[in-house]
């Protein structure tokens, strides 16, 4: 079930549509999961900055 756009990109996409890892499509061990997998991550962790940075901020407002 790989997608057409690159892995990196497609794992990216799939944790904003709420996606977990499983579905990447890809074989276990393959540079294409791992890049798949990277992208997720990279994506999830930006989205919890992006919370926190907004949480912080009602703090110092509030």
């Amino acid at each position: 079930m790989p997608l057409l756009t690159d892995p990196k990109t497609a794992g990216i996409e799939a944790f904003r549509a709420g996606q977990p890892t499983s579905t990447s499509g890809y074989a276990d061990g393959s540079s294409q999961k791992l890049s798949w997998l990277d992208g997720w991550t990279q994506e999830q962790i930006a989205q919890r900055a992006d919370v926190g940075q907004a949480t912080s901020d009602q703090v110092m407002s509030g």
